[in-house]
């Protein structure tokens, strides 16, 4: 099953709000790492 990019996203943006703060700044910087690929 192929998620859609919007599908993808919404679900970092969830797994966002269901980290700790720590947790938080790593996800940002793949976040932004992948943002730079897109």
């Amino acid at each position: 099953m192929k998620k859609t990019r919007n599908e993808e996203i919404k679900y970092l943006g969830l797994m966002l709000t269901a980290t700790t703060t720590k947790d938080k700044k790593r996800f940002k910087s793949i976040i932004c790492k992948l943002v730079e690929l897109i």
